[in-house]
């Protein structure tokens, strides 16, 4: 009952828990020390029924949190930029919202990230997504080669 209430409490102050599991996670990626993974997410799709060429109505929206671990496993500190991630969905890439400021990571260390996303298009919570992390690690003035991590929220649309 407690942890109902802290959810539904964060739902109201964060935009809300990160604590559902995935149709489909590709995750963790490994990489030059580094393991990223996305650990949680919620998802909600707002379909725009009336929408036409015509109307100026708003189209179908995607809004995406989802919960990403980094774990520093190398011997060196790293730099991490979390406004470098993106969302992609069916080929549109998109930067989150109100992303983390950059920070270091000491060897050993792991942060978990909230993040958020919202993407205007055709595509619901069942679609593949996939989060690149393109320059999101930093070893030095060196970034970090890592492959996009692919995953499915949900099921359904919604």
């Amino acid at each position: 009952m407690k942890r109902h209430v802290l959810c539904v409490s964060s739902l109201v102050v964060f935009g809300g828990c990160y604590n559902s599991s995935f149709v489909r996670n590709d995750g963790p990626v490994r990489g030059g020390g580094v393991t990223i993974e996305v650990v949680g997410q919620r998802c909600d799709f707002s379909p725009d029924f009336t929408a036409s060429a015509e109307s100026s109505s708003v189209p179908n929206r995607l809004d995406l949190g989802i919960r990403v671990a980094i774990e520093n496993d190398g011997q060196g500190t790293i730099m991490v930029a979390p406004e470098n991630l993106r969302l992609i969905v069916g080929g549109a890439s998109t930067a989150p919202a109100s992303p983390p400021q950059p920070f270091e990571l000491l060897p050993g260390a792991t942060r978990k990230l909230n993040l958020q996303f919202e993407h205007q298009g055709d595509s619901g919570c069942n679609a593949s997504l996939s989060l690149a992390l393109e320059k999101v690690v930093l070893a030095g003035a060196r970034p970090v080669a890592l492959r996009p991590v692919s995953f499915v929220p949900s099921s359904t649309d919604s």
